[in-house]
């Protein structure tokens, strides 16, 4: 049985991005994932005032394979709720919304097509699944086994996450809801292996880096700049090493932000083009 958004009704919708605005509002949309304590939580807690992101598709009608996918485009594009909310207004009230997993399946594997040797065999069993006629089992396992032998072989950064993204995507996606959400971080290694990589660090600068962070009371963490306690310990084992290591931190934060803002792009793209129920437009 077919998929309807909203329930066919826009006011579903806008009840749900009410609960999800009005937490915004409080500051009470978190970070951490599928998380919902009764006043706070994730994106897709407070757009559903629950945990369970079984409401993703009883209540909204929308595909369970893209409800944990979303949340986390949104939390590391937006930083909070704001790319959910796109991505929910651009999807017509009354449209069935399954084919976007395989659609954007499908848009990831284009990506990558140069990377892997077997990205070309899996895009055409996610196409057929697409159109109704998805491979047998069989052929399915056998894809499998394949993208797992070139995974295993992958040597170069970039092939290596691309390898590692079609072998979660060697599912058929009626069978499999975590298929997307699977390749999400073969998706963010290939973008990521694609942007000017840090410089290394030297083994005395490994040193001052592991001494600084063992005294205690500070953390490195990718999404906070460096702290400035940790800063100054950096700087006094290695002068100008705590610049260096917050460009780099910057950069790679970037590119990790770039490659979610990018599938959340093309999610939001083929989100307006379903087709809506004269009904419902």
């Amino acid at each position: 049985m077919s998929l309807r958004a909203f329930q066919g009704d826009p006011l579903v919708r806008d009840a749900a991005l009410m609960r999800l605005r009005a937490a915004a509002a409080r500051d009470a949309v978190k970070t951490k994932p599928l998380l919902w304590d009764g006043t706070a939580g994730s994106p897709l807690g407070c757009l559903l005032a629950s945990e369970d992101p079984a409401g993703w598709t009883d209540a909204l009608g929308l595909p369970a394979g893209l409800a944990l996918p979303v949340e986390l485009l949104s939390i590391n594009a937006s930083g909070g709720a704001g790319g959910l909310e796109a991505f929910l207004l651009a999807v017509p009230p009354g449209a069935d919304a399954t084919p976007l997993v395989a659609n954007a399946l499908l848009w990831m594997l284009d990506q990558v097509a140069g990377a892997s040797s077997v990205a070309a065999e899996v895009r055409e069993a996610q196409a057929a699944a697409l159109a109704g006629a998805s491979p047998p089992r069989e052929a399915w396992r056998a894809l499998r086994k394949r993208a797992m032998a070139a995974t295993a072989e992958a040597r170069a950064p970039a092939e290596a996450a691309a390898a590692t993204m079609v072998e979660a995507m060697a599912w058929d996606p009626t069978e499999a809801r975590s298929v997307l959400r699977d390749a999400l971080d073969g998706w963010v290694g290939w973008c990521m292996a694609q942007a000017p990589g840090p410089d290394p660090l030297t083994q005395e600068e490994q040193q001052v880096v592991q001494a600084a962070l063992e005294a205690g009371g500070v953390e490195l963490r990718l999404d906070l700049p460096v702290e400035p306690e940790l800063a100054r310990r950096l700087d006094a084992g290695s002068p100008g090493l705590a610049a260096r290591m917050e460009a780099d931190r910057a950069r790679i934060h970037g590119a990790i932000t770039s490659a979610h803002a990018r599938l959340l792009d093309e999610l939001i793209r083929l989100a307006r083009q379903l087709p809506a129920p004269a009904t419902c437009q």
